[in-house]
């Protein structure tokens, strides 16, 4: 009867250990911190000079590096689809009043294991003069169920406006959590 006892007592304590080896990769990480974002932001037709206004569609490519947090995980490429008909801006209203933006779609590839990250509806809200806080909740893949934020900036190259240089704001991260 002892033995029996001893088996079962093994099997119970051994057997969340083989259960946890074997789970989906990315639903047993903790998340990740990334400290760096580069990348660009492309308007077209090009952000015209005040008074004028136009709706320009919006391309955004970025990536993501100096990540911890997940092993083998330390930089990503951001990849997300056209945003269309942003509403009519010019460069002074685009710099001290962004609109809010909602997108769905886009996805991070992780550079050094290959695995991607599908992002839902993201969400791009205003926080400051060119500045936006980006949230999107992972919905498969790498980190599915976790929330990615950061605060990203864009730096103009002049004005008309069709190209500005893509960064996270000084002294924050990108946190998938």
């Amino acid at each position: 009867m002892r033995n029996i006892g001893r088996v079962l007592l093994a099997v119970a304590v051994v057997l969340p250990i083989g259960l946890i080896a074997c789970a989906p990769a990315g639903s047993v990480t903790t998340g990740l911190t990334c400290t760096k974002l580069g990348g660009t932001v492309t308007w077209s037709p090009a952000v015209p000079a005040a008074p004028k206004t136009a709706k320009s569609n919006v391309t955004l490519k970025g990536t993501l590096s100096g990540c911890t947090g997940t092993p083998n995980i330390t930089s990503g490429v951001i990849a997300l689809p056209v945003i269309k008909t942003t509403p009519a801006s010019n460069c002074t209203l685009l710099l001290t009043k962004p609109p809010k933006i909602t997108q769905a779609g886009g996805s991070i590839t992780w550079a050094t294991t290959k695995t991607k990250s599908t992002l839902g509806l993201l969400t791009l809200t205003p926080a400051g003069a060119a500045m936006y806080k980006a949230t999107a909740k992972v919905a498969s893949g790498q980190f599915v169920g976790k929330t990615l934020t950061m605060t990203g900036v864009f730096t103009p190259n002049g004005c008309p406006l069709t190209k500005a240089t893509l960064s996270i704001k000084k002294g924050t991260k990108a946190i998938i959590k």
